[in-house]
């Protein structure tokens, strides 16, 4: 049986260690998080590849005009989250992510849905 305090657990006690070690070594724990960064990405770009090669065959009944929005709204939140890596924080940036996130999303969900009775 999962335990999901013990899992947030131990994410509040690498954060704790994280911010300690930032007052005490601050450029390694920036080049640290710069290392957890692309892990998160390339993560990230591992999960999205499984999902399209298992779903491949069913994304190509859609049109040219259909794969064209579908793959240009995956294109765009991948950028989204590489540039997301390189600009400031602020509360209005944070909302445009999610929201660019979301649409997209969207976007990509509605198309794949439209395919279910097609094949």
């Amino acid at each position: 049986m999962s335990k999901p305090w013990l899992s947030w657990g131990i994410v509040v006690a690498a954060a704790l260690v994280l911010t300690a070690l930032q007052v005490v070594a601050g450029p390694v724990v920036e080049i640290l998080l710069i290392v957890v960064r692309i892990a998160i990405l390339a993560a990230l770009l591992y999960f999205v590849y499984r999902i399209w090669r298992d779903n491949r065959s069913r994304l190509s009944w859609l049109s040219r005009g259909q794969k064209l929005l579908f793959y240009g709204a995956g294109l765009i939140i991948v950028l989204v989250v590489v540039g997301s890596f390189l600009i400031s924080w602020t509360l209005f940036t944070a909302l445009l992510f999610f929201a660019i996130i979301g649409a997209c999303g969207y976007v990509m969900w509605r198309l794949w849905r439209e395919t279910e009775g097609w094949y």
